[in-house]
C-alpha cells in the first residue's frame, strides 16, 4: 500500500480554477460583473483559507489517501480500492479489537524487502491470549470470535501467545490470500507476529473510489 497524491493533485486543479476566476472578473466590466467579482473575491478568498487549513492542518495530521494494492482485505476492501485514513485517531485513544489500520510492515512480514505500509484487521491487543486454529476460527482469551466480515476460516495455525504491551496481531479477512501475524517470521524461523503501536500510521475510515453508492461506506 502507499499514499496517494489525491490531496496535492486537488489542491492544485482548486487553486488554479479559483485564480482563474479572480482573474476573469478583475478584467471584466459591467454592473453585473462588479456584483459576480465582488462574490468571487469573497469566495476565493474563503477557498484559499480552506486549502490553506487542509494542507498544512488536514493532509498532514488527520487524513490521508492510500490504495489498496492486493486482494488481503477482500471482501471488505477491493484491490485498487482508495481510501481515507485517519492519522489523529490514535494519539487520543489505542486500536480497538476489529478496527481497519494502516502500518509500516515491521522487518518479519517483508521477508529482506523494502520498507512497505499494510493494512490489516486489529485482532488482538496487549494482553489478550490469541490462537488461531486452521479451519475453525479466532480465539481471544479462550473464547471464539465472531468475524461476520469473512468468507473463509484461517489456513494456519498460530499460538496460544499472549500479546506483549503497545503491541498489535493483525490478520487480513481474506485469509487464505493474506500474509499477516500468522505468517510472520524472523530471521531465524520463529514467530515474530506483532506489530508496534509506533509502526500504526492511522485507521481506515471511508472508501471513496471508485465511486459507487453500493461501495463507498464508512469501514468498520
Amino acid at each position: 500500500m502507499s499514499i496517494e497524491s489525491f490531496w496535492d493533485v486537488a489542491a492544485i486543479f482548486i487553486t488554479v480554477g479559483g485564480l482563474r476566476l479572480v482573474f476573469t472578473a478583475m478584467r471584466a466590466d459591467g454592473p453585473s460583473v462588479k456584483w459576480l467579482r465582488a462574490i468571487v473575491i469573497e469566495t476565493s478568498d474563503t477557498v484559499l483559507i480552506a486549502l490553506v487549513i487542509i494542507l498544512a492542518v488536514v493532509r498532514p495530521f488527520v487524513l490521508s489517501a492510500f490504495y489498496i494494492p492486493s486482494q488481503s482485505m477482500e471482501p471488505t476492501l477491493q484491490k485498487n480500492d482508495r481510501i481515507l485514513v485517519n492519522q489523529f485517531v490514535y494519539r487520543l485513544n489505542p486500536p480497538q479489537h476489529g478496527d481497519i489500520v494502516v502500518f509500516d510492515a515491521p522487518p518479519a512480514a517483508l521477508n529482506g524487502g523494502p520498507p512497505q505500509d499494510f493494512i490489516k484487521r486489529v485482532i488482538a491487543t496487549p494482553g489478550d491470549t490469541v490462537e488461531v486454529r486452521r479451519g475453525v476460527g479466532v480465539f481471544i482469551n479462550g473464547t471464539m470470535i465472531n468475524e461476520p466480515y469473512l468468507r473463509f476460516p484461517p489456513v494456519r495455525d498460530f499460538g496460544p501467545a499472549v500479546v506483549p504491551p503497545r503491541m498489535l496481531f493483525v490478520m487480513g479477512d481474506n485469509r487464505p490470500n493474506s500474509e499477516d501475524s500468522t505468517a510472520w517470521r524472523d530471521d531465524f524461523g520463529r514467530p515474530a507476529p506483532w506489530v508496534p503501536f509506533d509502526n500504526v500510521l492511522g485507521r481506515a475510515l471511508v472508501t471513496f473510489w471508485p465511486i459507487h453508492p453500493m461501495r463507498a461506506r464508512v469501514l468498520r
